[in-house]
């Protein structure tokens, strides 16, 4: 709330702001992800991450997000 929902100052914050900040910038970027959607996040940062954890992790986040999704979905029939 200190930077009014906003994706980039907020997490431009805490990451500058010291002490566990990659994990706090974790929770700020989950938080305001949830809360805008993915999309409304900054293109070249959301693809950044996505790139990377393929790379690096060998582990594809929109895929992930898509089974999440459709369990969620499959839960409330």
């Amino acid at each position: 709330l200190l930077y009014d929902l906003d994706f980039q100052r907020a997490i431009e914050f805490i990451v500058n702001y010291g002490r566990d900040n990659d994990t706090s910038a974790a929770f700020v970027g989950s938080i305001l992800g949830a809360y805008y959607g993915a999309d409304a996040l900054p293109p070249k940062q959301r693809a950044l991450v996505v790139r990377v954890n393929r790379e690096v992790l060998n582990m594809d986040l929109e895929e992930l997000a898509q089974k999440l999704a459709e369990h969620v979905l499959a839960q409330r029939e």
